[in-house]
């Protein structure tokens, strides 16, 4: 058994959640998880899991953060989620960091990060990472955007 989902696996998960996060979202509760964060008035946020995007349109209608980072694993998820806030005029920049090589001799994936800097622009980002890996990048972007008003996961 491969220790990752496949591509397609990903891609379900991605339109399984779209309609879970759809019902949370018709239901308010993006907007009760984003009320929470009321005391704190955050402008610069770090979003763990943009999931369809749903979280990420609640923060922005309550707080207009001047600063939105999300991270996600899933490319699917991130795409989906790029395409809902599109549809509500936000465009965020998007950041593919992740590389899945398919190793023919025991038929497992590997997972790479990009070695490549990250610069992540002002405004609202999504970007690909997994992380329960290392990702030293990453790390040194995010410590150039901290500290940060909250943490929504």
């Amino acid at each position: 058994m491969n220790p990752l989902p496949t591509l397609s696996t990903k891609t379900r998960y991605r339109d399984e959640w779209q309609l879970s996060s759809d019902n949370l979202r018709s239901q308010g509760c993006y907007e009760w998880m984003a009320q929470q964060l009321d005391d704190l008035v955050p402008r610069k946020i770090l979003d763990i899991g943009c999931g369809s995007g749903n979280g990420l349109l609640a923060l922005i209608a309550r707080f207009e953060p001047t600063n939105l980072i999300s991270l996600d694993e899933n490319i699917d998820c991130i795409e989906t989620a790029g395409g809902n806030l599109v549809a509500e005029e936000l465009y965020p920049v998007a950041y593919a960091r992740l590389q899945y090589l398919l190793d023919p001799l025991n038929k497992k994936y590997r997972v790479l990060c990009s070695d490549e800097p990250l610069e992540l622009q002002p405004g609202l980002s999504i970007v690909q990472t997994d992380i329960t890996r290392e990702d030293p990048r990453l790390i040194e972007a995010l410590e150039k955007e901290a500290p940060f008003d909250a943490i929504s996961v």
